[in-house]
């Protein structure tokens, strides 16, 4: 077994892994190379890696951005082994050559999805960290029997508010700008859609080539309200399936904040499902956000039959492990995969949150002469454990006087402080003579402490006498054991509840 990036020979083999990894949504070898064709590589990060067993190709994982939801540091995971090779151990090597390469990229969380009927992946990412943040609803529209008699004052009431439907084909024949300003008003719907992290648009050069030149990409059956005014006021689009005709994807369905309560989107719903007839579909298949109530309710109203839910997970930070990670074979450490998959990490890094730069330049490399063993800085990070930098103090004594009591008393206090509370002693053995100091007052015991991070979901950094390198993730100082208690429950003197310590 081995593993390796993937190879632009590899489409076919990959296609039949993800088919038979996930049966109801299948892909075909075009679309896949749209896919990437599409990409751009000098906005976004993808790394595509494929598993081989005695010369087959039997999974693939990928690790990208979220095009739609964009954060510099923040990756979509996705694992996929075929059914008649699983449990061999294929799809572990794959999670960790990508969680391998989103640590050499700083990752501050991995986002994954799997379906609750696919039990095994489910347990597959709960085993590694993630828990479920979101949770998506697959909705199936049967059109064949559809009864549009229930709606059929749907059209006479948007057009007494003086509303149009039509095409994106028919605007562009008749307006040149017609492409622009679809493209304004799916960025303005898209602000609105429910996601874990904030909506993105992506560029519109990108926007074109999925809703134009895809191999599903249907302009036809891109529906749009238009006011009285010839203002774009509401979308709602499908693509076609090509790997399976009997039915079409639903796409984005959206109306902006001031024409909304007039009964265009369900107004447009239905003309995606009058095309689909006349295309002879069977049905037609969407996800929503289960938060999404008002969506929801139109399509309960078509009526649309649920599936079983797609859970959203997430695992937050991607710290380095002890030592060197073990990357594919063929792939150099933090660089990306080349050919149309590659992207660049200097503008990413420009796309950073000016805090965040801060925190990548803070780990900068040890200066050139300076002594092994001297002094260092590492990174205190995690939400409700403060920013600065913690000093951590050679393992010799420094000339002035300070032994090892003194330096772990010092990285003691620091811990307490980063947590906002006072210095606590602990307490004091069984038998020991005389009164324990009052709470926060006193000399603190000393105590060992070890890098740690603030949640249970990557190997601590090991603290050691190799330079640090400039985009290594941080060590956490382990708390007391008092501290722990209390950062997992909740600090009833802070006012927090579980699980805000660590969001």
């Amino acid at each position: 077994m081995s593993v390796r990036p993937f190879a632009p020979s590899d489409y076919a083999a990959y296609v039949e892994v993800a088919n038979a990894s996930y049966p109801d949504y299948g892909r075909t070898v075009d679309e896949a190379k749209h896919d990437d064709s599409t990409w751009d590589g000098a906005r976004y990060f993808k790394a595509r890696l494929v598993a081989e067993d005695r010369g087959r190709l039997v999974g693939a994982a990928e690790l990208q951005h979220e095009r739609w939801t964009f954060v510099p540091d923040k990756y979509w995971l996705d694992v996929a082994v075929h059914p008649d090779h699983r449990r061999r151990g294929h799809g572990s090597a794959l999670y960790d050559a990508a969680v391998a390469i989103a640590r050499d990229r700083v990752a501050s969380a991995l986002n994954a999805g799997a379906k609750e009927s696919m039990a095994d992946g489910v347990r597959f990412l709960e085993r590694r960290g993630f828990r479920e943040v979101k949770r998506d609803w697959e909705s199936r529209l049967k059109v064949k029997d559809f009864d549009f008699s229930r709606f059929a004052t749907a059209d006479e009431r948007i057009a007494r508010e003086g509303i149009r439907i039509t095409t994106l084909g028919e605007e562009m024949a008749r307006d040149a700008g017609a492409l622009q300003k679809a493209y304004e008003l799916a960025r303005l719907c898209s602000e609105d859609v429910p996601s874990i992290d904030p909506p993105t648009m992506v560029p519109f050069e990108t926007w074109r080539a999925l809703i134009l030149e895809g191999p599903g990409a249907l302009p036809e059956a891109y529906f749009m309200a238009i006011d009285h005014g010839g203002r774009y006021v509401g979308v709602s689009n499908m693509s076609r399936s090509t790997e399976d005709p009997s039915f079409f994807w639903h796409q984005l369905t959206g109306v902006v904040r001031d024409a909304r309560g007039k009964g265009i989107a369900m107004a447009l719903k239905l003309q995606t499902v009058r095309y689909a007839q006349r295309q002879g579909a069977d049905h037609i298949k969407t996800w929503n956000d289960s938060r999404n109530r008002p969506m929801l309710a139109i399509n309960e109203a078509g009526p649309c039959v649920r599936h079983r839910p797609r859970a959203r997970l997430r695992r937050h930070r991607a710290a380095p492990r002890r030592g060197r990670d073990r990357l594919p074979r063929g792939l150099a450490r933090s660089e990306p995969v080349a050919g149309p998959l590659a992207g660049r990490d200097d503008e990413l890094h420009g796309a950073l949150p000016q805090h965040r730069r801060s925190d990548l330049a803070a780990r900068s490399r040890r200066p050139a002469g300076e002594p092994r063993g001297e002094r260092r800085q590492h990174r205190v990070r995690g939400r409700g454990h403060g920013g600065g930098l913690a000093q951590r103090e050679p393992r010799r004594d420094d000339g002035g006087g300070r032994g090892r009591a003194e330096r772990d008393r010092d990285l003691h206090l620091h811990a307490a402080r980063a947590v906002g509370a006072r210095p606590v002693p602990p307490a004091a053995p069984p038998g020991a003579r005389g009164r324990a100091a009052p709470r926060g007052r006193g000399r603190v015991r000393p105590r060992r402490l070890r890098p740690r991070l603030p949640q249970p979901l990557g190997e601590p950094v090991r603290v050691s006498d190799a330079p640090a390198r400039p985009d290594q993730p941080a060590a956490q100082p382990r708390l007391p054991q008092h501290r722990q208690q209390d950062v997992e429950q909740g600090d009833p003197r802070r006012g927090s509840a579980p699980g805000d310590q660590h969001g």
